[in-house]
């Protein structure tokens, strides 16, 4: 004779709610790490190499706060206490400007290619954010921080490093034995 507690449906579902029990927590910590995971992380600004590479001059500029007028903003200031290379500490203007995501405020560091047509009446020097390559064609900027300053350099020792895709050859002058 079978005892009528064997066959329980308590005593059977018992082995089944523990199961759904890990499970839900398995899924419930797993959800939880992922979500912190997202919070603690970010995707850090990554300077975009070749730009960096064929860049004229790199800057770190403030877009001035307030416009002189009401034409877009297209001149970046130096900021206090970093170096620049134009003479006098003088601003700088960049036709793209206003095709970047440059926010007024905001301290960025440009890369920039000189304007192949610069007006002669323009006492500010004219550059463009060299192009980024990318298949979107968008100018690139990126927010100054401490992690895209590292980059910078290491990059410029790179830049510094680089030969030259091709070399002129020198002539060779005639020695005393010759």
């Amino acid at each position: 004779m079978s005892s009528p507690e064997l066959h329980s449906p308590r005593i059977a579902s018992r082995p089944a709610a523990s199961l759904l029990w890990v499970g839900v927590m398995s899924v419930s910590g797993w959800i939880a790490l992922i979500a912190f995971l997202t919070l603690t992380s970010s995707n850090p600004v990554t300077l975009n190499q070749l730009q960096i590479l064929q860049s004229d001059l790199v800057v770190i500029g403030q877009v001035p706060a307030k416009a002189q007028s009401s034409q877009p903003v297209y001149v970046i200031e130096p900021v206090p206490n970093e170096s620049w290379p134009i003479p006098d500490r003088k601003s700088i203007h960049i036709a793209n400007l206003p095709k970047t995501a440059a926010q007024p405020g905001q301290i960025y560091l440009f890369p920039l290619t000189r304007e192949e047509k610069e007006p002669h009446d323009s006492s500010i020097p004219r550059f463009l954010v060299t192009p980024s390559h990318l298949p979107n064609g968008a100018p690139l900027i990126y927010p100054d921080s401490p992690e895209v300053r590292q980059q910078l350099a290491e990059l410029l020792k790179k830049k510094s490093l680089v030969k030259p895709a091709f070399t002129v050859p020198q002539p060779t002058l005639p020695t005393a034995r010759d």
